[in-house]
């Protein structure tokens, strides 16, 4: 499969970083040897090995870790291509107006992207999940490895181990599987296949119930005598993790994944109830998504996934807890960001894009204001966190490694979204996310 990858430069001078992807193996890694360029999306296009008029990048879904953003530039005429005005569904917009999505994110502040796993890594977790489906008969759980793998590989490929690596990419898998099944694409087949009533969805405390059930099964504080499946693999599940971390991060953790669940909780509450409080001020919604996000658990996975633990002197420290908010808000936008096109006609307007476009303080943004508005706030997060790793100027080990984890999840998630086929659409508003990928360890795994 060949990729064409396009995303518009706006003539602005923006300098990026354009971090590229390319195997060692790849006949074309010898041009691409840095793993973050910094210099202006012209300059790299005019470089030598550069022939065409129009720069056509061929995606190879062969190579494991090939993957660029490149900017569609007319280089014999020194001009940007002519905009495109289209309309989906209801929103009108100009195409070359919108922000290109990486070309626009990965700025300097930002670390190269985490290294990936290796081939026999990625078996393991694919083989796992396989197992899981077999032996619990939940044949539809598969469907969700790929994403789960796939951010796995991009925000935590370097962990220290197969197992850990396993762990996490099931953790991912089981946690997409339960945000699409109770709130994205409910499926009553799902919940029957996985044992869970169907009325559990319907009503809150009966959901709400439920997570701190199935969060007392991860913590190994109860054990079903005759689970259903979706009690086995949480009990598995917790079982691996807690083996394989201490006590004492294992049951923060814990706290962690409840809260986030019991937010989500309180989050379609307030959307049914049309409480719109959270929607009408940036930083109260950034607080809202920060809890219902479950980026605080991804964050504490930094930990898991090198085996090296804060300890409470250094997790309570105030400035590494405002530096870890700030990228899980980085985390929170970006999402929303790459969201927008599969959530921009849903009844949720639990997104950040949405949010402007409705904001009646200033008549609403268009499409590509408030898309530039959204990464205005991703690049302001980068800075912030960047600004409070030098006030905190710590060379403690552990502190290090929890803080340069930190910004790899903030890396590796743009790439995730930007390489995953859950956020692709034929009709995305957004070009560089019209074509399928097909990954290599999807392909090959």
């Amino acid at each position: 499969m060949a990729l064409h990858v396009q995303s518009a430069l706006h003539g602005t001078g923006m300098t990026s970083v354009l971090h590229s992807r390319f195997s060692n193996t790849s006949p074309v890694a010898p041009i691409f040897r840095a793993r973050s360029c910094p210099t202006s999306v012209a300059a790299f296009l005019k470089r030598p090995c550069f022939h065409s008029p129009s720069v056509n990048l061929l995606y190879n879904s062969t190579l494991p870790s090939m993957w660029c953003c490149i900017a569609s530039y007319d280089i014999a005429q020194g001009r940007l291509q002519r905009p495109r005005v289209i309309t989906s569904g209801v929103v009108k917009f100009d195409e070359m107006a919108l922000p290109p999505l990486v070309a626009s994110t990965v700025i300097p502040d930002l670390p190269p992207p985490p290294a990936q796993a290796s081939f026999s890594v990625l078996c393991a977790a694919k083989d796992h999940m396989k197992n899981i489906a077999e032996r619990w008969s939940v044949h539809s759980f598969e469907s969700w490895t790929h994403p789960g793998i796939s951010f796995t590989n991009e925000v935590f490929g370097s962990t220290s181990s197969r197992d850990r690596f396993v762990a996490i990419a099931t953790l991912q898998t089981f946690y997409f599987m339960l945000d699409d099944i109770f709130s994205d694409a409910p499926n009553e087949s799902v919940l029957e296949e996985f044992g869970i009533s169907r009325s559990i969805g319907k009503c809150s405390q009966k959901l709400a119930a439920f997570f701190k059930r199935l969060n007392s099964i991860f913590r190994q504080q109860e054990i079903p005598s005759n689970p259903t499946p979706i009690e086995g693999i949480t009990w598995e599940l917790g079982h691996d993790m807690r083996r394989l971390s201490n006590p004492e991060w294992f049951n923060k953790f814990a706290d962690c994944l409840l809260e986030h669940q019991i937010a989500g909780v309180s989050s379609h509450v307030d959307h049914i109830a049309d409480d719109q409080q959270f929607l009408k001020e940036v930083e109260a919604y950034a607080q809202m998504r920060v809890l219902n996000s479950g980026g605080r658990w991804v964050m504490m996975l930094v930990e898991f996934a090198t085996n090296v633990y804060l300890g409470d002197e250094f997790s309570a420290h105030p400035i590494l807890h405002q530096l870890t908010n700030a990228a899980v808000i980085h985390c929170v936008y970006v999402n929303d960001l790459f969201s927008y096109p599969k959530e921009m006609f849903e009844e949720n307007p639990r997104n950040i894009i949405k949010m402007f476009m409705q904001d009646s303080n200033d008549g609403g943004s268009g499409l590509s204001q408030a898309a530039w508005k959204a990464v205005d706030l991703i690049n302001t997060q980068i800075h912030t966190v960047a600004e409070l790793e030098k006030k905190f100027d710590s060379e403690v080990f552990a502190v290090r490694s929890y803080i340069d984890g930190v910004k790899g999840v903030m890396t590796g998630n743009i790439y995730f979204h930007s390489v995953d086929n859950r956020y692709r659409h034929p009709n995305s508003v957004f070009p560089e996310l019209r074509e399928n990928i097909t990954n290599a360890h999807e392909t090959n795994v």
